[in-house]
């Protein structure tokens, strides 16, 4: 392989360890990954294969910790739903300064919040599952509805008319 700079030679080697900042926490670190380096201009750089499974390994991480959350950590989680500050105040119905407030240390983050942060990450619940209109749809008088559940060959399906029941399964 070739260097793309200069056109050296580009040796792989393995590390040990690699503070991943890129994923805008301080105490990420990778364990075995690549790292290329040329012979001619030492230029250097680190190969992180799927990324985007890796950002899913840190959600679960992060949402099974037996500490609570920092600043960065609530911030990291709610964009690895999808959510900008306001749609995810929306979905869990706060303003959406308070999401800020939490993203920034100015004020501490409920253990409420916290628990329904981690849930929505453990249980997969973003961006596509399921859309602000979903909650706005949501009638405010509480009244008891028929919840209809179909028997399949191999599981429970929920009526997909029910639309809550149909954004987690």
């Amino acid at each position: 392989m070739k260097c793309e700079s200069c056109g050296g030679k580009v040796l792989e080697t393995g590390l040990d360890s690699y503070h991943f900042d890129e994923s805008g926490l301080e105490d990420v670190i990778l364990v075995g990954v690549v790292e290329r380096r040329c012979e001619r201009c030492d230029e250097r750089e680190v190969v992180i294969p799927k990324l985007k499974e890796l950002h899913r390994t840190i959600a679960k991480a992060l949402s099974a910790k037996s500490s609570l959350l920092t600043p960065p950590e609530v911030r990291f989680l709610r964009k690895h739903l999808g959510f900008s500050q306001a749609d995810f105040a929306k979905r869990i119905n706060v303003r959406s300064e308070a999401v800020s407030r939490w993203e920034t240390g100015a004020e501490e983050l409920s253990w409420h919040f916290e628990l329904l942060l981690r849930l929505m990450v453990l249980l997969e619940l973003h961006e596509r599952n399921y859309t602000v209109k979903s909650f706005d749809e949501v009638q405010e008088k509480r009244v008891t509805v028929p919840v209809r559940i179909f028997a399949e060959k191999t599981t429970w399906r929920p009526d997909s008319t029910n639309m809550l029941a149909a954004a987690v399964s």
